[in-house]
């Protein structure tokens, strides 16, 4: 069989295989704690341990994967096509995807999230970037009766949480837009613009 040792005060299993039928083998942890594996009736495995995990390193965590990158891989069992998380050298979390497979997302060391692309945004609007070699784009799809909606807050509470605000209501079809947490604007199905302000026009 396969015997995965893990670090010491964890524990130690060995996973027997070939034509052997019966369950998993147990060994005590290297601590003393006992710990449970079992094997299902099926051709499944499964296994319960008392104490964290480690693999690539000692561990730390319930489960604590440790690698040069650090690589978890997530394979569908009817094609060879997978998936991969990986935690590269300056910390960021990477998602490949595609069955190739590409990357998708990055979750960088400074917690922006990069969807196809690797390069952030100008500073002021970098906390998302959508990226394409094509046409990129934001989707808000919402109930038909409901709206979709982008806020402008600088608070975490009371007015200041609705600042400004951008609203699509798909009840009756119009677009509102506003400031100082008043309705400034409203467009309506018609593309009649309603203004809450006066509208100040060029001279000449």
């Amino acid at each position: 069989g396969v015997t995965h040792n893990l670090s010491s005060g964890n524990v130690q299993a060995m996973f027997p295989g070939g034509s052997q039928v019966n369950g998993v083998t147990a060994l005590p942890s290297q601590s003393g704690t006992p710990f449970i594996v079992a094997k299902d009736t099926g051709t499944g495995r499964s296994a319960s341990f008392a104490g964290n995990v480690g693999v690539g390193g000692t561990p730390s965590a319930l489960l604590h994967v440790q690698g040069n990158p650090a690589e978890v891989r997530i394979q569908h069992a009817g094609n060879g096509g997978f998936s991969r998380l990986i935690s590269d050298s300056n910390n960021n979390l990477n998602f490949y995807v595609g069955g190739g497979p590409s990357l998708a997302a990055t979750l960088d060391s400074s917690g922006r999230l990069l969807l196809g692309t690797t390069t952030e945004g100008m500073a002021n609007a970098n906390n998302l970037t959508i990226g394409s070699s094509a046409s990129a784009g934001m989707t808000l799809r919402s109930g038909t009766s409901n709206s979709g909606n982008i806020y402008f807050s600088d608070a975490t509470s009371g007015a200041g949480e609705y600042a400004g605000y951008i609203e699509y209501a798909h009840s009756n079809d119009s677009l509102k837009v506003a400031t100082s947490g008043t309705l400034a604007l409203t467009l309506d199905s018609s593309q009649n613009a309603s203004f809450a302000g006066d509208v100040f026009l060029p001279d000449g």
